[in-house]
């Protein structure tokens, strides 16, 4: 079965902060992102088709929001966008979820997909 995943467009390909929605969530992805980031945006639509072909729930939280901000500090990575996988006992690992082809194009890294599920697991 497809995952939840919260898509609600602010603008392009940007998703709406869902900060306070994710707070003491498991068994879920915290998707984190900056508005206007042009590797969010470039990467978002294959990250949202990837988290739904997976059946992975995932909520949108800026690293700009009152919520977000501390949560993306404390998970360990400092670039976006990354994934901070939550699994059903409220353990942690977060990843960042692209890299840069060889024209130096931001891109989905599938690897580090890979590592989000087996974080979930």
């Amino acid at each position: 079965p497809a995952g939840t995943v919260i898509r609600s467009v602010a603008s392009g390909d940007t998703p709406r902060d869902q900060s306070d929605e994710a707070v003491d969530k498991t068994d879920c992805v915290i998707a984190f992102f900056r508005f206007g980031c042009p590797d969010c945006e470039a990467t978002h639509d294959e990250l949202v088709r990837w988290l739904n072909d997976n059946g992975v729930d995932a909520y949108w939280v800026s690293t700009r929001s009152e919520i977000g901000r501390p949560m993306f500090l404390n998970s360990g990575i400092s670039e976006v966008p990354s994934f901070m996988a939550v699994d059903s006992n409220g353990n942690t690992a977060a990843y960042v979820v692209y890299k840069f082809d060889e024209d130096n194009r931001p891109v989905v890294d599938y690897e580090a997909l890979d590592r989000v599920l087996d974080a979930l697991d």
